[in-house]
């Protein structure tokens, strides 16, 4: 079993519809929605559904690398092993591009806490 730290990246086309077909929903904020499930691999996987009508691929891109940099400072919290994909809806023009740091970090951090309560619940 790898390390629970490291976060792989979703891929293919397959994983994302199965996230979606039978994964669970988390509305952290108005403009992001967080599917996930469980996965059996032992690390966590991230994918993104950023469409281009949210920004130029320079905002994108920050986004991705926003979202890496806060799944690795929350990653630990969680025991299971999940796939994550994160649903950014489109938004004015300029809301991705006036949209902090710290909000991004404290609508992530709220899925997180969704996702584990959802998870001892269930159990």
């Amino acid at each position: 079993m790898e390390s629970n730290n490291q976060i792989k990246t979703l891929k293919q086309s397959r994983d994302f519809l199965c996230l979606k077909k039978n994964g669970r929903r988390v509305f952290p904020s108005d403009w992001l929605i967080v599917n996930y499930i469980k996965n059996d691999i032992g690390t966590h996987r991230m994918g993104w559904t950023i469409p281009k009508g949210v920004g130029p691929a320079v905002l994108r891109n920050k986004l991705k690398r926003w979202a890496r940099v806060v799944m690795k400072s929350v990653n630990p919290g969680i025991s299971e092993s999940v796939d994550l994909n994160l649903v950014f809806k489109i938004k004015n023009p300029v809301f991705y591009k006036n949209l902090s740091f710290y909000e991004f970090q404290s609508s992530i951090e709220k899925s997180y806490r969704k996702i584990k309560f959802r998870e001892k619940k269930s159990t």
